[in-house]
């Protein structure tokens, strides 16, 4: 649950059974997008860190908020690996969105994608469940697409609501045909 309260989004666990919320950032530092690892023990946060956004991490219980990445730009974490160490997210240099992963337990940030022009922007990097892709959109001139990490694996996003997201990540079957078979000819 995110709240804009004391002058910034502020982030809390509310249990889903009912109970009292627990608040897991601190009055005053405006937090977002919170995503849980795959072990749900701890969440991946976005952090306003004073005209840029960095990713923080903090347990399950409020403990343990620290920053994981450190490089000047914008930071929007979206999804987990597998492996509940590594954090997929949208990072921007100098005005040129690429793909990053960062390593939570050792701080080494990774990029994924080579973009090099400022004409466009990536959002929500999602790993695959066998922990070798990811995928991501990528909007460029207001064109948006999905793409694949794999070398020649790209298909055009179709319209919201086809499920072509959710099965992105699954085996091969009349389904996911059907669903690349209609994206093509749209």
């Amino acid at each position: 649950h995110v709240t804009n309260d004391s002058g910034g989004l502020t982030v809390w666990r509310v249990p889903a059974t009912g109970g009292d919320p627990v608040r897991l950032t601190p009055p005053g530092q405006s937090a977002g997008y919170p995503s849980w690892s795959p072990d749900g023990q701890r969440l991946a946060l976005e952090v306003d860190d004073g005209g840029t956004t960095q990713v923080w991490v903090v347990n399950r219980d409020g403990s343990g908020l620290r920053r994981v990445t450190t490089t000047p730009g914008q930071h929007w974490p979206h999804s987990w690996a597998p492996d509940n160490d590594r954090i997929a997210f949208a990072g921007e240099r100098e005005a040129i969105w690429n793909v990053w992963t960062v390593s939570t337990s050792t701080g080494v940030a990774e990029q994924r994608t080579k973009f090099s022009t400022p004409n466009g922007y990536v959002r929500y990097p999602a790993w695959s469940p066998l922990n070798d892709r990811i995928v991501f959109e990528h909007v460029r001139d207001m064109i948006e697409q999905l793409l694949l990490t794999e070398p020649g694996e790209r298909v055009n996003r179709p319209d919201v609501g086809s499920g072509l997201r959710q099965l992105v990540f699954a085996p091969n079957s009349p389904e996911m045909a059907a669903a690349l078979q209609f994206s093509a000819r749209a």
